[in-house]
């Protein structure tokens, strides 16, 4: 079949679903909502489904979950329609979704909460008995719960590098590296092209979290550098795990990415921001280029779907921030009311 014929269908569909996703001016009109409940009126009207009644639709949390919700569904709606080796990767991101809420899971578990509250509470592809998770003494028995999903085996082996000094990211990393390697493993069959799409989105997208963890362990968790680049996540476009090093080091993050290689995809459109947040909006506007891109060019590839895909968890960050900019103003206008 040639890549017209084996895109024909999916492309048709993901476009059409493209056509539904928000624009700069649809944020703009959402974060400058009167209340929450303006909002989620607004959020109705383009095209979004909301499961909880009105009353709960009153918390900022709740309307996050169903924001996700929305993005995960039509995700899944792209998984229907694919087959064969996209089907695949359809599935590969759905998973990446499942590692954020298993990482989540494990965050929790290793704070001793009382009560679990994964970042995605609802049903993706695995189900989680999570009383059951809370009673487990060891991480060991936490990978047995996770025996049904990929991260039991991932849990299992990262017993010894938890067992030094308690720290959960260790293992994160290494439900990361797994997604990355099954990811590359779905994409082996697919045509040269399709494999470089996807090589690129993830690439970017793995610049962006190595950046961002090795600083967070040498500002948060007083880890160095020079430690923490041992666990960079392979497969990313930009940067080497030594010139993250040294760009951590000398504290020049955001001068490396502009100078050296992002000034031509980016727009300058974030002066607003400060240090390590600017170095995040600045990775995020450039892979939304190129996820634009791959949506543009390539229509009979991997692109359209990929693209499709990673611009959805995009306006999700954009739609949470949002959010929370109408919470907070709608907080101090309750303060206020209450003090008159």
């Amino acid at each position: 079949m040639t890549s017209v014929g084996k895109y024909a269908n999916i492309n048709a569909k993901v476009r059409a679903m493209k056509s539904s996703l928000l624009s700069e001016q649809d944020i703009k009109q959402l974060a400058n909502a009167e209340n929450l409940t303006a909002f989620v009126s607004i959020l109705r009207q383009k095209n979004y489904v909301f499961s909880q009644e009105h009353k709960k639709l009153q918390d900022a949390s709740v309307i996050e979950i169903e924001i996700s919700k929305n993005r995960i569904n039509r995700i899944k709606s792209v998984y229907k329609t694919a087959e064969g080796s996209i089907k695949n990767i359809v599935t590969m991101f759905l998973q990446k979704d499942e590692a954020e809420k298993a990482k989540s899971v494990l965050r929790q578990w290793n704070a001793g909460v009382d009560k679990i509250v994964p970042v995605y509470p609802f049903k993706i592809l695995y189900d989680y008995q999570l009383s059951e998770l809370l009673k487990a003494k060891s991480l060991e028995e936490i990978a047995g719960y996770f025996k049904h999903t990929p991260f039991g085996e991932v849990i299992s082996g990262s017993v010894q590098d938890f067992s030094k000094d308690k720290n959960m990211f260790f293992v994160e990393t290494a439900i990361d590296k797994d997604i990355i390697s099954r990811l590359t493993g779905a994409s082996e069959n697919l045509p040269d092209k399709d494999r470089e799409i996807i090589r690129r989105i993830t690439g970017i997208e793995t610049d962006l979290k190595n950046i961002l963890w090795v600083r967070r362990l040498k500002d948060y968790y007083d880890i160095s550098p020079e430690n923490a680049v041992k666990y960079i996540l392979p497969g990313g476009v930009y940067f080497q795990a030594s010139e993250i090093e040294d760009a951590v080091v000398r504290g020049r993050e955001l001068e490396l990415i502009t100078e050296k290689r992002f000034t031509p995809e980016i727009r300058v459109s974030h002066k607003d921001e400060e240090g390590i947040y600017l170095l995040e909006e600045i990775l995020k506007e450039a892979l939304k280029n190129q996820a634009e891109k791959c949506f543009k060019q390539y229509p009979f590839t991997i692109g359209s779907i990929v693209g499709f895909i990673t611009l959805l968890k995009l306006e999700e960050g954009m739609l949470k921030r949002a959010l929370y900019t109408v919470a907070l103003k709608s907080e101090k206008n309750i303060t206020e009311n209450q003090e008159l």
